[in-house]
């Protein structure tokens, strides 16, 4: 009589927390991806305050130990 051991592996979904960061000052964004924050995308927004016009927000993400 043989016995056939199967192993078999699940992946848990990893789980994630975003933030929303104005882009004006590039130095925020450093400091964020040393505590771990991935810079996801950026999107340019209309900002009536703004000079231009519009304002720049950057989208992070970071996994939830």
């Amino acid at each position: 009589q043989t016995t056939l051991n199967r192993q078999c592996s699940v992946k848990i979904m990893q789980k994630w927390e975003y933030m929303e960061l104005d882009m004006g000052f590039l130095h925020n964004a450093n400091m964020e991806g040393q505590r771990g924050w991935e810079l996801v995308c950026i999107v340019q927004k209309k900002d009536r305050y703004n000079s231009d016009g519009y304002s720049h927000v950057g989208y992070f993400k970071r996994p939830i130990s």
